[in-house]
């Protein structure tokens, strides 16, 4: 788990705001302010970065890991800030139809999609279960409906 202040063991793919040239960025030296490799000019990783079309599909299909990340809303300054992640560093992976949802005790369920994987996490990061489906690349989970009474349901 992270806060809104870390950024732990990922590389990003970002596009030179001066050039245009995409570089592979080490997001553990952020601090010491990487610069393109095209044009020397620094990346200002301050600042929000709009991303769409071919940087988007680049995006998703060099990703590494599937991450949940919840924001809040300054609607008075229009901006988020990240106030919980999970994920990070845990190298799971579903590249589509994957949710999250926050439960009514405060921990989240993080559904994987096409990464055939549920999981609930504790808001300190601990995950409470996690289940696998063999055979992943051929098990795709839908929607995912949390209950809080299984036995409600039945007559």
């Amino acid at each position: 788990m992270t806060d809104e202040s870390t950024v732990a063991g990922r590389r990003a793919t970002l596009r030179c705001a001066f050039c245009l040239k995409l570089n592979r960025v080490d997001m553990d030296r952020a601090v010491d302010r990487p610069a393109c490799g095209e044009c020397g000019r620094p990346f200002l990783l301050d600042r929000p970065v709009k991303i769409g079309g071919e940087d988007l599909e680049r995006l998703v299909r060099d990703a590494e890991e599937t991450v949940v990340r919840e924001y809040e809303l300054d609607e008075d300054g229009e901006t988020l800030r990240q106030v919980w992640t999970f994920g990070e560093g845990e190298g799971v992976y579903g590249s589509q139809l994957g949710e999250a949802h926050r439960l009514p005790g405060g921990n989240v369920l993080h559904n994987y999609g096409s990464g055939a994987r549920l999981r609930e996490v504790a808001p300190d990061g601990t995950v409470v279960w996690d289940v696998t489906w063999e055979n992943g690349k051929d098990r795709w989970l839908g929607r995912s409906t949390p209950l809080e009474d299984l036995y409600a349901l039945g007559p």
